[in-house]
């Protein structure tokens, strides 16, 4: 679910509601169309910019299709595991607290001098930041941010602007996320993460998450 939203920057809703029949695997693409909320599951309007298609980076597929391989076409790709209470909708709060922030305290990165530290006490919506930055910083407009995020306001697009490469032509995910090195970080993963901003570097960190609480690599944004 975390792997997901960082890299697709779909909101915690959006990620909560998402259906097994709303991805496309072939086109690795996925829709957005119904999001979890406090009162249930609900479709946006037609007219809303949430409302959209976002694409699958390769790895991002390839581990979301070991996860739903099994699910009927109409069931919510991510729901509640505790035993006797497994296939529940998603509570953000519950979520929160029995997975987000014991990860988070579990969680370490280095910093520039390759000091092990604790990651700080971001909340999920850290995610979408993420993707943001990363996607500006690989050259896409902002334009393309605002429609692959489903911002309603360009002004809310426009404040990644300055992560924009002064000359640059990306395409979302063309070469994976900017930065660091696999040596740096000590990890064996072909294609690292990082997110650079204000003088700090975060680089991979490991924790556990996801349905049977399997290992990932987890970048966290720098706000």
């Amino acid at each position: 679910m975390c792997l997901l939203g960082f890299y697709t920057g779909l909101r915690w809703g959006e990620l909560a509601g998402l259906h097994r029949h709303r991805i496309d695997q072939r086109r690795s693409r996925l829709f957005v169309v119904e999001v979890n909320t406090k009162s249930g599951i609900k479709e946006y309007p037609k007219s809303s910019r949430s409302r959209r298609e976002v694409p699958l980076p390769p790895h991002v597929l390839d581990a979301l299709e070991w996860h739903i391989h099994l699910l009927d076409r109409d069931a919510l790709v991510f729901t509640t595991i505790t035993k006797g209470r497994a296939g529940r909708r998603l509570d953000d709060g519950n979520w929160r607290r029995q997975t987000w922030w014991p990860a988070i305290k579990d969680a370490r990165y280095f910093d520039a001098d390759g000091e092990r530290l604790p990651v700080p006490h971001y909340p999920p919506h850290s995610m979408r930041h993420t993707c943001a930055s990363w996607l500006v910083q690989k050259g896409v407009s902002l334009y393309e941010v605002q429609h692959l995020l489903g911002h309603e306001s360009f002004q809310t697009t426009q404040r990644y602007a300055h992560l924009q490469p002064d000359a640059h032509k990306g395409s979302a995910w063309g070469l994976g996320a900017p930065g660091c090195s696999a040596q740096r970080c000590g990890l064996n993963d072909p294609s690292p993460l990082s997110l650079t901003g204000r003088g700090e570097s975060l680089c991979l960190i490991k924790c556990a998450v996801g349905p049977a609480h399997w290992e990932a690599s987890i970048p966290l944004a720098v706000k």
